[in-house]
């Protein structure tokens, strides 16, 4: 319940890791958790991208860029999911 709320909320695994450790969930156990909550990593990427930073991001201003990196990186998200979900066509979530 608790991963796939954190999950909804736009928050990659390795935050989701985390966190669950923070809590005092053991790590073999986390993993486990993980793996039943059948989270598709890319796909979460590129909703999180899409509806936080789609409209920010410009790839030819270098501080949007690595403003963008910095904060996907924060919630959790590797940089093959962030890289991933910047070359991803646009949705319209506006």
């Amino acid at each position: 319940m608790f991963v796939q709320v954190r999950a909804e909320h736009s928050y990659g695994v390795h935050r989701i890791t985390q966190e669950l450790k923070q809590k005092g969930i053991d790590s073999e156990l986390g993993k486990q958790v993980l793996a039943e909550a059948d989270i598709d990593c890319f796909e979460l990427a590129i909703d999180c991208f899409n509806r936080k930073y789609r409209r920010l991001y410009d790839p030819q201003l270098i501080k949007a860029h690595e403003k963008c990196l910095r904060s996907m990186a924060a919630r959790g998200f590797s940089f093959e999911k962030i890289y991933h979900a910047i070359a991803a066509p646009a949705a319209d979530y506006y």
